[in-house]
């Protein structure tokens, strides 16, 4: 037992030296989001998905304008008719010909398609901004709920260290009055233990400090273990919040909503894509033709040569009558599926308003749970003044009472750490669902 004592006394000895004497890096809230969203694997790929969306919405892609070909043809070709007595010219004709063409082909008219696509492809780039967006609040809520429990961590720890070392004094001033014979060694004994308990306490929240620093780093996307020292507190906004108003900014400007919406505004387009088949086609195709030709026959010593060049435009009105129905069952399964994320919608909206309900309740319970955690250990910390001073002046003699009144004080110090934190993540619920989880960072 003593030699386990030393250890524990010695371990919590070099952790407090060790805390002072190492130089740490400042990180803020701020820092610790820029870190964050810089090192984030699945917002670099969003980024990726926005650039290819970027890229692609363009008049050309949704066809606007015509197409260009150029084409060289050169055909070489071997006749033997030396043994058909039917042929006008019996002999080995050999011919080589060259062909240049230039053509173009441009859809003047299809049913508006063009500007249709064109629509579509501009909402497929607000699509990937919202997906990105999405992606930026998900790491943003991970990132500062992983700081404030870091903090939690933190604190937590600070209010051991405190135990720790009024412990370590009271179990020296207990030691010093039982060597003078003025106090049993029952009480330095109780006083030893308790010493002991705490710093065994010390050093298991410090270990959950490390993890929670740990895991904080992770969602930072840092792989080393370096170590930092945490600028914030852990400050829940007081606040009475009016459910109408967060509703309608839930409406307004909740991103998973937001993005519902251009699907909606999607699966419309599919709806005048499906209709643009129900008009008539007109194209417009014109080009030139150059033919070149080199004709020989080796018995009868003929041989020549000889080109053409041609020259067009056409205008063509096509119409397509029937196609199996194909294009009506098209129509009708798009408006389907516009009917289903209008539904879908409908289904977000429902529980968006439920959540919103569950957030604002918490947050409001959370509130008051705070304040009787602030009341309860202002009042066990005042209680543990008052006893520490009764027991200095001999009013109280019973170690017993003084450890219970201390275990009091730290419960309550550790209830009131949590219902702060606690009510910061209902704060960063409501924030979230409401839309703006961006201003926490700011």
């Amino acid at each position: 037992m003593m030699r386990l004592s030393k250890i524990l006394i010695i371990c919590f000895s070099l952790v407090v030296i060790r805390l002072d004497s190492v130089a740490q890096q400042q990180l803020s809230l701020s820092d610790a989001v820029k870190f964050g969203l810089e090192n984030n694997f699945q917002l670099e790929i969003a980024d990726y998905n926005i650039q290819i969306a970027t890229i692609n919405n363009t008049w050309g892609e949704a066809g606007a304008f015509p197409t260009l070909d150029l084409t060289l043809n050169q055909n070489n070709n071997i006749n033997d008719q030396s043994n058909n007595p039917t042929s006008f010219i019996q002999d080995k004709l050999t011919t080589n010909a060259i062909s240049e063409a230039i053509a173009l082909n441009w859809t003047l008219f299809n049913g508006f398609k063009v500007k249709t696509t064109k629509e579509r492809l501009d909402l497929l780039v607000k699509q990937s901004e919202g997906n990105a967006a999405l992606v930026v609040e998900n790491s943003l809520q991970s990132i500062v709920l992983a700081y404030y429990n870091c903090l939690l961590q933190k604190e937590k720890l600070s209010v051991l260290e405190i135990l720790v070392r009024n412990s370590r004094k009271k179990y020296n001033y207990a030691l010093s009055k039982s060597d003078l014979g003025v106090n049993s060694s029952f009480d330095a004994l109780q006083f030893k233990n308790s010493y002991l308990s705490d710093t065994t306490n010390y050093l298991m929240q410090q270990l959950a400090y490390t993890n929670a620093k740990r895991n904080l780093l992770l969602v930072m996307g840092i792989d080393s273990l370096i170590d930092f020292e945490l600028t914030g507190k852990i400050e829940p906004p007081v606040a009475v919040y009016d459910y109408k108003e967060l509703k309608t900014k839930m409406l307004k400007n909740n991103q998973t909503l937001i993005n519902q919406f251009l699907n909606i505004e999607l699966m419309n387009s599919n709806i005048d894509l499906a209709e643009s088949a129900l008009y008539p086609v007109v194209s417009f195709a014109s080009g030139i033709q150059n033919n070149k030709s080199h004709f020989k026959a080796e018995n009868i010593g003929l041989e020549g040569q000889g080109g053409s060049l041609n020259y067009y435009a056409n205008f063509t009105v096509s119409y397509r009558v029937f196609q199996g129905g194909k294009v009506k069952r098209a129509l009708q399964i798009a408006k389907l599926q516009e009917k289903i994320q209008e539904v879908t919608q409908e289904e977000m909206e429902f529980k968006l308003n439920n959540q919103l309900q569950g957030y604002l309740d918490l947050y409001d319970t959370r509130l008051s749970i705070l304040k009787l955690a602030n009341e309860t250990y202002n009042s066990a910390a005042t209680f543990l003044e008052l006893a520490d001073e009764r027991y200095r002046t001999g009013v109280l003699k019973n170690s017993f009472d003084l450890r219970d009144i201390e275990i009091s004080f730290l419960n309550s110090a550790i209830v009131r750490l949590e219902a702060s934190y606690n009510l910061y993540v209902a704060y960063i619920d409501l924030l979230r669902v409401t839309g703006g989880i961006i201003d926490v960072a700011k």
